[in-house]
């Protein structure tokens, strides 16, 4: 029977897997526990020359040792979220995507926006704390998202399918229990950290661009 951390992580590669890379669910769970467990375990997925879990061998890498790469490096942004007083759960994967699919605006140009009149920021004071507070954690879990698809493309997947891939997983993340969702992330480099962004090898990134080439989406 497995433990209780295997458990979490077996829920979530298997969460994911579905959500990002369904032709992987077979083999969700143990991909995930091998990643927790770090060293060879984890060196061995990221191989793409056998047909062992973490490679499909020939021309195609798995995806789902690169989203939890990724997720293992946003870890520390996405748990901040997760931990926000104005917890950010009604944020949706469409809202997300529709923000990471444009670049955000640079700062607007203070004119353009007057001091309220003095009396009516006094008498909506109480409701505009409220939607700052839900505005702030909105924003940071839109910050999340845009570390995380930054990551994504370093990795080695196309902008477009990061922006999808992205926007789906911190959703499912925000919608969950956010105690589970934080403890499945620090159990991914309770053992190891992440490997940084653009440190794969050559052959894996181009392989990971190959499988998005054809059709736009995971095979």
């Amino acid at each position: 029977m497995p433990s209780e951390t295997d458990a979490v992580l077996d829920r979530w590669g298997v969460l994911i897997a579905r959500t990002a890379a369904p032709d992987e669910i077979d083999f969700a769970a143990q991909v995930t526990r091998a990643y927790a467990a770090g060293g060879r375990r984890r060196q061995d997925l990221f191989r793409t020359s056998s047909s062992a879990p973490g490679s499909l061998g020939g021309d195609l890498a798995t995806l789902l040792p690169t989203l939890l790469d990724a997720l293992a490096a946003c870890g520390d942004v996405i748990r901040a979220v997760l931990a926000s007083p104005a917890f950010a759960n009604t944020v949706s994967a469409a809202t997300l995507l529709a923000t990471l699919s444009r670049r955000p605006s640079r700062s607007a140009d203070p004119d353009e926006h007057p001091d309220p009149d003095p009396e009516q920021a006094s008498s909506e004071q109480a409701s505009s704390e409220q939607a700052s507070s839900e505005q702030a954690s909105s924003e940071q879990a839109v910050q999340a998202a845009f570390a995380f698809r930054d990551d994504l493309v370093l990795r080695g997947l196309p902008t477009d399918q990061a922006d999808r891939i992205a926007a789906q997983l911190l959703a499912e993340l925000l919608r969950s229990d956010p105690a589970d969702a934080a403890a499945f992330l620090i159990r991914l480099t309770a053992r190891e950290p992440a490997r940084p962004a653009g440190s794969g090898r050559p052959g894996l990134l181009r392989r990971l661009r190959l499988r998005f080439s054809d059709s736009g989406a995971p095979r």
